[in-house]
């Protein structure tokens, strides 16, 4: 006795669409909403976030003349911070692991 394979189709498309409405309708009674306080502290914290990720890309943009003000000038006019110089090195890379380390704790 051969089964009709259009009877079998439709046999397995009420089964199918059974179990997804199923799951459908649990997934709509299951799902949580935000509150207007916790959409407000995702905000707050996604700003937060976009702020570090401003800082640390704009960084290597600003070191040179920040560390070349702060670190005064010699008689002869030159920077005392001048970019290659061992405490120019080690003064770049503290600040630039300082930010990381602190970034998103104090923000």
């Amino acid at each position: 006795m051969e089964e009709n394979p259009r009877l079998l189709t439709r046999m397995l498309d009420r089964i199918w669409r059974k179990r997804h409405t199923k799951a459908d309708q649990m997934a709509t009674e299951n799902r949580i909403s935000l509150t207007p306080v916790q959409w407000l502290i995702c905000l707050i914290a996604a700003i937060g976030f976009a702020f570090d990720i401003y800082v640390l890309l704009m960084l290597p943009l600003i070191i040179k003349p920040a560390l070349a003000a702060l670190g005064g000038v010699a008689a002869s006019g030159a920077p005392l911070l001048a970019p290659g110089s061992p405490e120019y090195v080690k003064w770049a890379r503290t600040l630039f692991l300082c930010r990381r380390l602190q970034a998103g704790f104090l923000d």
